[in-house]
């Protein structure tokens, strides 16, 4: 990472000068997105939080969770299951371009809300005929 660089001081009568020279690269990262027709430049912090991650990925934080289980992200450092995980920005913002990797997320995603919604039914109100069995009674 290269540092900023103070520029020289301009003579006396000259235009003012910025007090750092803008053509060395910045170290910060930004992160772009549009909407309503305007493009938003956002400073993208050292470390994401679970909420975080998962407003960029369109999920919950229940979603970035069973990415985390499945071992498709890696939080930063090791924590314990019941502690808040910290991911890092660019890994992530890495992961969102590659397409095979979305498709995994979203198959992922979609298995983990079929687990979660196969045990819960419809329950079933008064007046209405109970769903057909499985069994043959042709006999």
């Amino acid at each position: 990472m290269s540092k900023l660089r103070k520029s020289k001081k301009g003579s006396p009568g000259s235009s003012p000068r910025l007090p750092w020279d803008l053509s060395a690269p910045l170290p910060l990262s930004f992160f772009v997105h549009f909407s309503n027709g305007h493009i938003h430049l956002q400073l993208i912090e050292a470390r994401w939080t679970m909420e975080d991650v998962a407003d960029r990925l369109n999920t919950d934080t229940d979603g970035v969770s069973h990415l985390v289980k499945e071992k498709l992200l890696k939080p930063i450092g090791n924590p314990t299951k019941n502690k808040q995980k910290y991911f890092n920005p660019e890994d992530v913002l890495e992961l969102m371009r590659n397409r095979s990797w979305l498709g995994k997320m979203t198959n992922c995603l979609y298995l983990a809300n079929e687990k979660k919604n196969a045990g819960t039914q419809r329950p079933q109100t008064e007046g209405e005929a109970p769903p057909p069995s499985s069994g043959d009674s042709n006999a």
